[in-house]
């Protein structure tokens, strides 16, 4: 990814914090020069609006809403590079 480029790490309602394997991800992207957040792929859609990029990571509990997780990594996938695919 270049430099400058929008980030989200995708997380969930259920635990949003950042993992510390995520905080690790997260702090090699910033270092190279990209701006990085974490949202949950259950709350507002708007944290992932004008991403460069969405990288699925810790997304706990997604099978218990699957349909609805779908449907989220599909609009994640027309808006943005999805990272961790569905």
């Amino acid at each position: 990814m270049t430099t400058g480029r929008s980030v989200v790490l995708a997380t969930s309602l259920e635990s949003p914090d950042l993992t510390p394997s995520d905080r690790l991800y997260a702090e090699a992207l910033q270092r190279s020069g990209c701006q990085v957040v974490a949202a949950a792929w259950d709350g507002p859609r708007e944290a992932f609006a004008g991403a460069d990029a969405v990288v699925i990571r810790s997304t706990w509990g997604y099978y218990r809403t699957l349909d609805s997780f779908r449907a989220w990594t599909e609009a994640m996938a027309s808006a943005t590079r999805l990272f961790n695919s569905i």
